[in-house]
């Protein structure tokens, strides 16, 4: 499937092309990882993973077809590694090595 044709927006194949572009996402997600500012961007990101996730499921239900244990395992996976920005965290801080405070 082409994931630029019209004719394929137009038809229920456009959620199992959404399910193609989850892969991506998430090594961008990765990649913007790095920067702490991009808390925002990874948060959009993630939401559209997760979107994309729901339209694969939907899909296997039109269609009809049965998810396997590969696909289980690749949802567990993605969503262990968007759980860390779901929940939110406070940076770790380091103390500089000097005398105790007293």
């Amino acid at each position: 499937m082409n994931t630029f044709s019209r004719d394929v927006w137009h038809s229920k194949d456009f959620l199992a092309i959404l399910s193609g572009w989850i892969n991506p996402l998430i090594l961008f997600y990765l990649v913007f990882l790095i920067r702490p500012r991009l808390v925002w961007t990874r948060r959009i990101m993630g939401g559209a993973i997760v979107a994309f996730m729901a339209a694969t499921w939907i899909y296997f239900a039109l269609v009809p077809m049965v998810p396997l244990i590969g696909h289980v395992l690749w949802i567990a996976g993605i969503l262990m590694m968007l759980a860390g920005g779901a929940f939110g965290h406070e940076p770790l801080e380091f103390n500089a090595p000097g005398p105790a405070p007293q």
